[in-house]
């Protein structure tokens, strides 16, 4: 078969859409990641197709295990957790020192709702997110300003 035979039996993206390796998808990732992997994955297998790669187009459970595969991927956040085996404890490309449990606790209470980040709830007015820091920061270094 032609390219050009190939490139017309490549599957659309709705027909895609409606199949059930991704419509399971949908249970766990956003409807825009499962287009943008549909997507993706049909660009890989037109310009595979047009560099000669790839001469019959997979089948539609291969194509959608793909797709699936592609869909988790991106839909990985770019920040995640590591294993530090590199021996060095602050190391700076895997986010410095690690945060105590408590550290941790204290700022995912914190985190989970609004705060007193830029207020001042003593005077009733707009504050400054540099005041939680600065008086610990001179207390532990003796300086008489601070900013983090």
């Amino acid at each position: 078969m032609e390219q050009k035979e190939i490139l017309r039996h490549i599957p659309k993206v709705d027909e895609l859409l409606a199949h059930g390796n991704i419509i399971a998808l949908n249970e766990e990732l956003t409807s825009g990641i499962i287009r943008d992997a549909i997507r993706a994955e049909l660009d890989a297998l037109r310009a595979a197709v047009l560099a000669g790669e790839v001469t019959a187009i997979p089948s539609l459970d291969d194509l959608t295990a793909a797709i699936a595969v592609r869909a988790h991927r991106d839909a990985l956040p770019s920040l995640r957790g590591v294993i530090n085996g590199t021996g060095v404890v602050l190391h700076t490309n895997l986010g410095r020192a690690c945060l105590s449990k408590r550290a941790a606790d204290a700022v995912e209470a914190v985190a989970r709702g609004y705060s007193t980040l830029e207020y001042d709830i003593e005077n009733g007015c707009r504050g400054s997110r540099h005041s939680h820091i600065e008086e610990m920061v001179c207390a532990v270094t003796g300086a008489e300003a601070a900013m983090v």
